[in-house]
C-alpha cells in the first residue's frame, strides 16, 4: 500500500483522480493486468465508479474498450519505469481525459486523471473529429465504418451499413469488427495493420449479417485519427452477386 504521507499529499486534491495499482504479472513476470489497490474521491465523481466497485475488478475490466490508451500507458510504465502521459476520449463519460502514469515503488504504480474536456487543445480536436466525421460520412455510396485500430471495436456506422448488416446503429457501436469479418483475429490484426500502415488499402472480405447471412464484400480502408485513436475509415461495397456470377462463370469453363 502508498505510505501515508503520499496519501495526504495526493487523495484529497479536487483538480485530479488518484489511483493506485497494483502490477499483476504473467508466469513470465510480464504486465497482463492491474488491480486497483485504493483510488481518492476525486477518482470515483470523474470515473463515475464507486470505490468498493473497483476494489473487485481489474484495470482491464473497467476500461473495456472505452479507454485502452490507459492501459497500454499502464503496461508501458510496468515494463519501462518510465513516467507516460497521454491524453484520450472516454465515450462512455462523453469527455476526454488527460492521464499520467508514474511508478511509486516495484509493482505500484499511480494513475492521475482529470477532466480536459474544456481545455483549448480538446475543443480543437473535437472540431477535427467532427470535421473527418461529416467529410467521411457525406461522401456518396456505400456502407461506412469506423473502426478502432487497437481493440477492433466499430465506432461509428452510418446508416447504410445498419441497413445492410440488420443492426442499429447503436447496436453496432457496441461490437467489434470481429463480431463481423469471418478471419480470425489474428488474420484480422494483419490485414488492419496492413491497412493502418498504408501498404494496402483494397480488401476482399467474408461479412457475417445479423441474421447469419455471409455476405461477400470489398472494402476500402485507409488509416486516420478520430477521437484521440489511431482507425480505419472503411468503406464497404456488397458484391456478393458479382461473386456468384464469377463462380458460375468459372464452372461453366470447367464444363
Amino acid at each position: 500500500m502508498p505510505e501515508p504521507a503520499l496519501l495526504d499529499a495526493l487523495f484529497y486534491r479536487e483538480d485530479e483522480g488518484i489511483s493506485f495499482h497494483r502490477t499483476l504479472p504473467s508466469s513470465s513476470g510480464d504486465p497482463i493486468d492491474f488491480t486497483f489497490e485504493t483510488v481518492n474521491p476525486q477518482f470515483e465523481r470523474l470515473m463515475d465508479l464507486r470505490s468498493d466497485e473497483l476494489s473487485r475488478r481489474t484495470v482491464r475490466q473497467v476500461v473495456l474498450d472505452d479507454l485502452q490508451d490507459w492501459l497500454r500507458g499502464l503496461e508501458q510504465v510496468a515494463e519501462s519505469g518510465q513516467p507516460a502521459s497521454l491524453e484520450t476520449y472516454c465515450p462512455r463519460l462523453e469527455r476526454w481525459l488527460a492521464i499520467k502514469v508514474f511508478r511509486h515503488e516495484s509493482g505500484v504504480l499511480v494513475s492521475t486523471v482529470s477532466d480536459a474536456t474544456s481545455s483549448t487543445s480538446f475543443h480543437q480536436k473535437n472540431a477535427e473529429d467532427a470535421a473527418m466525421h461529416h467529410t467521411f460520412f457525406d461522401m456518396p455510396n456505400g456502407m461506412k465504418l469506423i473502426i478502432d485500430v487497437g481493440s477492433q471495436r466499430i465506432l461509428q456506422a452510418n446508416p447504410k451499413a445498419a441497413e445492410f448488416y440488420g443492426w442499429s446503429q447503436d447496436e453496432l457501436r457496441t461490437m467489434t469488427i470481429g463480431q463481423i469479418n469471418t478471419l480470425s483475429r489474428l488474420q484480422l490484426e494483419e490485414e488492419m495493420e496492413a491497412a493502418r500502415t498504408e501498404k494496402r488499402n483494397h480488401f476482399r472480405f467474408r461479412h457475417r449479417v445479423c441474421s447469419g447471412e455471409v455476405r461477400e464484400v470489398q472494402v476500402y480502408s485507409s488509416p486516420g485519427i478520430y477521437q484521440g485513436r489511431q482507425v480505419l475509415f472503411s468503406i464497404i461495397h456488397d458484391v456478393t452477386e458479382e461473386h456468384e456470377i464469377q463462380r458460375r462463370l468459372l464452372q461453366r469453363e470447367r464444363l
